[in-house]
């Protein structure tokens, strides 16, 4: 009973897709939701359930999750069911190793090339964040928390480097969700990280948006990778 009304509340911020290209909002909605670490490692993801949260039939969210499969997203249970990969410390360290390569050498571009033109924005994103982690919405938090990030690989001007990203948050959702230090909905992490890569960027420092990315990176993984078996 416990598990089902937490994968109800894991479910409840979904939207619902529109008519055309169905399957494709199934998996763009879905995709989102587990870029920002909505569920957590291991949860069941019941093919009615997620379809009664999108108010969709049963054929698109399958498709769906049969391409999150692919990419490593979701696994493919014996039943033929889906769930979200369980997360190992092997499995994040590898993930981590990769992320801090390509989303540290983003930053660095991104700076380089559009820094003070994004500085704006991203301290827009770092107000939303700071109101989120007041008010203890996870959901807000995260939203912003990718936005951030993405404004600023988004910026590095390399859309193989993007893709590339956008496939390492996929799987690095799940430990995503546990950065958070208990059930008030407080992230763990402080934006210290954030605030260096704003000024980074302000002033076009490449070296300095990259170790700030890194850092903030760092923060996360030393602080779940306890958590892990």
């Amino acid at each position: 009973m416990l598990a089902e009304k937490r994968l109800l509340a894991d479910l409840e911020g979904l939207n619902s897709p529109g008519r055309e290209t169905l399957q494709e909002r199934v998996y763009q909605e879905l995709k989102r939701a587990m870029m920002q670490g909505r569920f957590a490692p291991g949860s069941a993801l019941p093919l009615r359930s997620v379809a009664a949260a999108m108010g969709t039939s049963l054929m698109p969210v399958r498709e769906a999750l049969r391409q999150l499969a692919a990419e490593r997203a979701v696994e493919v249970l014996p039943n033929r069911a889906f769930a979200i990969p369980k997360m190992t410390r092997a499995i994040l360290a590898d993930l981590g190793r990769t992320r801090l390569l390509i989303e540290g050498e983003a930053a660095r571009l991104a700076a380089v090339r559009q820094g003070p033109r994004i500085a704006d924005q991203l301290i827009a994103l770092r107000d939303k964040i700071s109101a989120a982690t007041g008010a203890h919405d996870r959901a807000a938090y995260r939203s912003y928390n990718q936005e951030f990030h993405f404004c600023i690989y988004s910026a590095a001007g390399s859309p193989v480097m993007l893709h590339v990203i956008e496939t390492l948050w996929l799987q690095a959702g799940p430990y995503l969700n546990l950065s958070f230090s208990d059930a008030s909905g407080s992230p763990i992490v402080s934006q210290i990280r954030h605030e260096e890569a704003i000024e980074a960027m302000q002033k076009g420092d490449g070296e300095a948006a990259r170790d700030a990315i890194v850092a903030d990176i760092s923060d996360a993984m030393e602080w779940i990778m306890p958590q892990l078996e």
